[in-house]
């Protein structure tokens, strides 16, 4: 499920707008995709409104990874902040640190082979619909 957030900061009463918008224009004028360039416009938005100012700091980006963890959001979303901000830093030529979160790349662990197949004898069998259920769970186990 897709949490919803309120980016709203009392904090924030500085128009980020300006820098925002030569933020994206250098995005295109580096040749990122629009897709990536939406996203980074996305996220370094709700960091300068976290910010206050169109120039934070090292010790800004540190608090705004803090609260970020503190909503409980994912790490590769975590990293997605941090990736972008480091981009909207580069623009300036200034270099940012943080530490990137290591991702798990495993695939899901959900049913063992014993409940899937308790799972198939549950089924009635129609050997027409039932037959190449069964052989794309044979293979997939083959695979593994």
């Amino acid at each position: 499920m897709k949490r919803i957030f309120k980016w709203d900061w009392p904090s924030s009463t500085n128009n980020v707008q300006p820098a925002v918008t030569k933020f994206k224009n250098y995005l295109q004028d580096n040749g990122y995709r629009t897709s990536v360039i939406v996203g980074y416009v996305f996220r370094v938005k709700n960091y300068l409104k976290f910010a206050g100012t169109s120039r934070p700091t090292q010790d800004t980006l540190n608090e705004f990874r803090q609260m970020l963890h503190s909503r409980g959001l994912k790490r590769s979303t975590i990293n997605g902040y941090s990736v972008s901000i480091k981009a909207y830093h580069k623009m300036f030529g200034e270099e940012v640190t943080y530490k990137f979160l290591k991702v798990s790349d495993q695939i899901p662990y959900f049913f063992s082979e014993d409940e899937v197949t308790k799972i198939f004898k549950r089924i009635p069998i129609n050997i027409r619909f039932w037959l190449p259920w069964r052989t794309l769970f044979i293979f997939s186990m083959i695979m593994i």
